[in-house]
């Protein structure tokens, strides 16, 4: 499954598309994917956050697997102490993102429909 992730990733950075489905100054990874998923699904996913969120809890991860009373120094706490308070913001951040905004625009479609099903009569004579 990782080699299909960097299979993709080499496709996505290809200079070609990057000209043409980038967007800004940099014509970087995060912004194909944003430019996509705004035509494809009419969604704008925080992907400053989603990066954040990925790289803090990588770096937990691996401070826990080298974790060691005896030798594990008090900058090492720190810093781990700090990846964990950047995770927490960074998960608050795009759980909020997602609550507002975008998705409100996808969630009110599915509640229109909810609301035309619950309004029409049930005839089930074929």
């Amino acid at each position: 499954m990782y080699a299909h992730l960097e299979d993709a990733i080499q496709i996505i950075n290809a200079e070609e598309l990057r000209d043409q489905l980038g967007h800004g100054i940099s014509r970087d990874l995060r912004n194909i994917v944003e430019s996509v998923s705004m035509e494809e699904f009419n969604y704008f996913p925080n992907t400053s956050s989603l990066r954040t969120i990925a790289d803090s809890a990588r770096n937990i991860i691996l401070d826990l697997a080298i974790y060691n009373k005896a030798t594990f120094s008090e900058d090492q706490f720190q810093k781990f102490v700090s990846n964990v308070e950047t995770f927490i913001i960074a998960q608050h951040q795009f759980q909020k993102s997602s609550e507002s905004g975008d998705d409100s625009e996808q969630g009110g479609d599915f509640e229109d429909t909810e609301k035309e099903f619950e309004s029409m009569e049930e005839n089930w004579d074929f």
